[in-house]
């Protein structure tokens, strides 16, 4: 690991495109041990004292390597929030600039419901990246959270942040040039995270994550670069999620589901 940090620092031209590009200063950069190789900026990660792993950005991890919350240290009891991000970097930035955050190591998919006990009674902002792949990754975040967390907001991104250039925490500080004040502004008006209600011939239900339904098919959604790209054709009849039960004790979650039955 600072081996790997070293060649970040001795390597100029490296470590002046990663600081244009993600806004981390050198005191941020040495504190994590930001490192360097094959082309890519590394993050590494210490999972218990004295073991690391490591992973590129957008390259390979470490043999054994696990997902986990990054950086560690950051939670803690008496915080008047923390914010969960989509990405490391993006983690780190808000922390250099005073936001107590963390982000999951594993993308916007992944939330293990074992680090809920971690956000017990605080307010969490989730800054996940405007698209759809944030927007739900959030919404799963919160949804395990309830019952855990005092609350479970999200940043509503301005207008300006809806494009594939500009849809993010680092876009929002280094693209835009915003400061530390706009942001503490989305954090006071962020919104409590709740799953749109639909109605179908007067049953009112909930759309399952990566599906439209429509009263006459129920499609799957197909992404690309974080927009819909397509859709397939699943069913020809409306599937409904109409109720759930979750049990806390093993994890199950009973669905109750309705089909409008065809003549």
């Amino acid at each position: 690991v600072k081996n790997l940090h070293s060649m970040l620092i001795k390597k100029e031209t490296a470590l002046m495109k990663f600081q244009a590009k993600y806004g981390l200063d050198l005191p941020t950069i040495e504190k994590y041990l930001i490192g360097f190789q094959n082309e890519h900026f590394v993050i590494p990660i210490e999972i218990e004292p004295g073991h690391w792993f490591y992973k590129e950005h957008k390259g390979i991890q470490s043999r054994g390597a696990k997902v986990s919350l990054y950086p560690s240290g950051v939670i803690k009891e008496d915080l008047p929030y923390i914010v969960i991000a989509e990405g490391e970097f993006k983690a780190l930035l808000l922390n250099q600039l005073g936001f107590p955050s963390v982000s999951g190591t594993g993308g916007a998919n992944t939330w293990k419901k074992e680090w809920n006990s971690l956000f017990a009674g605080l307010n969490v902002i989730m800054a996940y990246d405007n698209d759809e792949p944030g927007r739900q990754g959030a919404l799963r975040a919160a949804e395990s959270l309830r019952g855990t967390a005092k609350s479970a907001k999200a940043i509503q991104w301005p207008s300006s942040m809806d494009t594939k250039e500009k849809k993010d925490v680092t876009d929002f500080f280094v693209t835009l040039g915003k400061k530390k004040e706009d942001f503490a502004r989305l954090i006071e008006n962020a919104r409590e995270i709740v799953r749109e209600i639909k109605e179908i011939d007067g049953f009112k239900f909930v759309e399952p994550e990566g599906f439209k339904v429509n009263d006459d098919r129920v499609e799957q959604l197909i992404y690309s670069e974080g927009k819909i790209s397509g859709r397939k054709t699943v069913l020809f009849t409306p599937l409904l999620i109409t109720g759930c039960a979750l049990d806390v004790d093993t994890g199950t979650e009973e669905v109750e589901i309705v089909f409008k039955q065809r003549w």
